[in-house]
């Protein structure tokens, strides 16, 4: 739902439906600046923006909706804050902090019935399976994603959910990517500027893997099944609100075995992935 920008006396200026993981959360974009904010917040989440009415019968839940403000000045920035809005004087800086708001808003309304694993997540463009790569934050996630979803469906760079199927719920978030090095703000910016794939028809779980890049490792990646045991150790650690999940162990272990395992990878370059994905993928059985 993208409503046509208005300014009213309640301040808001428009409202804009975004859906991810299968939560419907609505932004509230408030304050004399919202006209600059629209125009890019529609740019950066253009892939997870939904329209009015039921649309998607997997998007079911509805989030709480969550205030934007990019404020003029101190006092605008202050009340908005104090509101509980995401709120900056910086449209940069307001994007920056914008995406990890909207995750924990996604991630809190499908605590306790998906199982949500810190991965990005890639779709063979034939077959719709999918490629969950695990790896904490900061270890390479959004440069895969970058450098594999043009070939690859992109679903996410930082929140995989699975249900109890093996579907996996897309949630096409803006890469955040750092303009130059030692920068203190990620630029958010669309999966369609980079030409991102996106996925095509239903999308299921048909690989899982955890992630070590080292930049001193081999040319080719080198790959490890893990046993079922150590696979849910490992994982556990990568997950979000497992403890709100009924048996997590158990369910984590379905997950494990709808992918027909978990393969540990060392790797150097994102690129030489690509093969593996393709391998572990292509076929629709």
């Amino acid at each position: 739902m993208i409503l046509p920008p208005t300014t009213s006396t309640t301040g808001v200026f428009a409202e804009v439906a975004l859906g991810g993981l299968g939560v419907r959360l609505v932004l509230r974009l408030t304050g004399d600046r919202a006209p600059e904010l629209h125009e890019r917040v529609l740019r950066a989440w253009d892939r997870c923006l939904v329209p009015d009415g039921p649309g998607d019968a997997r998007r079911v839940v509805q989030a709480p909706v969550l205030e934007v403000c990019l404020a003029t000045d101190a006092a605008e920035l202050t009340a908005a804050r104090t509101r509980g809005a995401v709120a900056s004087d910086d449209v940069d800086d307001l994007l920056h902090h914008l995406s990890p708001a909207v995750t924990l808003r996604l991630i809190e309304a499908r605590a306790g019935s998906l199982m949500m694993l810190h991965a990005c997540a890639l779709a063979h463009p034939a077959t719709g399976r999918v490629t969950v790569l695990v790896a904490p934050s900061g270890t390479g996630k959004t440069t895969l994603s970058r450098t594999l979803g043009r070939d690859f469906g992109y679903l996410t760079d930082e929140t995989a959910g699975v249900d109890e199927q093996g579907r996996l719920l897309a949630y096409p978030k803006p890469l955040s990517v750092i303009p130059t090095p030692g920068a203190a703000v990620k630029q958010q910016v669309s999966p369609s500027e980079y030409g991102l794939r996106a996925p095509v028809g239903e999308t299921r779980i048909g690989a899982l893997v955890l992630l070590e890049r080292d930049p001193e490792g081999p040319d080719a990646p080198e790959v490890t099944p893990e046993p079922t045991v150590r696979a849910l150790a490992a994982l556990a650690t990568q997950t979000s609100y497992l403890d709100r999940i009924e048996r997590p162990l158990h369910r984590l272990a379905a997950v494990v075995e709808q992918a027909g395992g978990l393969r540990r990878v060392r790797y150097r370059e994102s690129a030489t992935l690509a093969p593996l994905l393709a391998e572990w993928t292509g076929s629709g059985a």
